[in-house]
């Protein structure tokens, strides 16, 4: 693989998902890329190049598999203990208090990984409202841009390392051992609906990525260059309501400055919020106000398909196929039998 060949793929991969492949990746991924090159068009690094490009069902699964193997996903429940108890403690009592009358919330976690993430927002949620959980309308909307992470969110099992930084007693409340895994309850599996996402692509605001109380997209941003970060923000920023708030990892704080939202500061932790009345297309300010007003229960809908998260590309994206026939196309491309036990969940 010649660096002329790896500076055009990493263009690609830039313009499509803000993702930078960086020099040094080079070394860590040149065999893996090789491998999957040969498999589809043997040794033409052109013929491949040309596949990306295309539109259509074809190059829009071999995306899946590139991205699948590009994408890091490795996470754990309460990930960054500061943070969550910034959101047990002050965020997310805050919004409860806010939304009493209505009796709903609407969180997104973006690049949220194999689910951990927003697994732990569910966990959390249903702790602070108790008793009263069941005449609440939550929403948990989680997105990345791995079908392998998405997975094996859908399928919802764990090994011991993903529990590194949870109690015990918390782990058997919210999960089932089975074997070697902990496979979370399912009526707590309803609260997240998990989503095929591209955080650049993707045209922001758009149902269901509307009309937020609340945001968390860690660990993204560190990936993207500074054009693409302030892109993606901007983005982030039209989906949040007001008084809102984003949430980013501690080394992605003090990206450039998006007007509608202000620094909050509490205790030690940072995050932003949002000042601005929020504007939407009209179709999906229609679509936010009827999830808003939908009766009070816990409850999910199942994935389903919708135009390509888990980044500056101002274009309509092409159309994205089934997002579960999608799945099942990866899996057998990746030969990874996770996606089989994900679908029949």
């Amino acid at each position: 693989m010649n660096s002329v060949w790896f500076d055009e793929l990493a263009s690609l991969v830039l313009a499509r998902t803000g993702l930078s492949l960086r020099e040094e990746d080079r070394r860590s991924i040149c065999k893996d890329i090789q491998l999957l090159v040969t498999k589809r068009v043997g040794q033409n690094y052109g013929e491949y190049i040309a596949l990306l490009r295309r539109q259509g069902m074809e190059s829009t699964n071999e995306w899946h598999v590139l991205l699948d193997l590009l994408t890091i996903n490795e996470s754990f429940f309460f990930r960054d203990k500061g943070q969550f108890a910034l959101l047990r403690e002050h965020i997310l009592p805050e919004l409860i208090a806010k939304n009493s009358a209505q009796r709903s919330l609407r969180i997104w976690s973006a690049a949220c990984a194999a689910g951990e993430e927003a697994y732990s927002l569910a966990i959390l949620i249903r702790q602070l409202l108790g008793d009263e959980a069941p005449t609440w309308s939550v929403k948990i909307i989680a997105s990345d841009i791995s079908t392998v992470a998405l997975a094996k969110a859908m399928h919802g099992a764990y090994g011991a390392w993903s529990f590194r930084q949870v109690e015990p007693a918390v782990r058997s409340q919210y999960f089932t051992a089975k074997e070697d895994e902990w496979h979370i309850h399912a009526w707590l599996k309803t609260m997240v609906d998990f989503r095929y996402g591209n955080l650049v692509e993707d045209i922001l605001p758009s149902s269901p990525f509307c009309d937020f109380d609340l945001i968390l997209c860690r660990n993204a941003f560190i990936y993207f260059q500074p054009e693409t970060v302030a892109n993606v923000a901007q983005k982030l920023a039209t989906c949040l309501r007001p008084d809102a708030y984003l949430m980013t990892g501690h080394s992605e704080l003090g990206f450039p400055k998006i007007t509608s939202l202000a620094t909050r500061c509490i205790g030690d932790q940072v995050l932003y919020q949002q000042l601005q009345p929020l504007t939407m297309p009209a179709a999906a300010s229609a679509s936010a106000a009827t999830l808003r007003s939908a009766p009070p229960v816990l409850r999910a809908s199942p994935p389903v398909s919708r135009p390509s998260a888990s980044p500056m590309v101002s274009r309509v994206p092409p159309k994205t196929p089934d997002f579960n026939e999608s799945i099942k196309e990866a899996a057998s491309q990746a030969n990874l039998a996770c996606y089989d036990a994900a679908i029949a969940a």
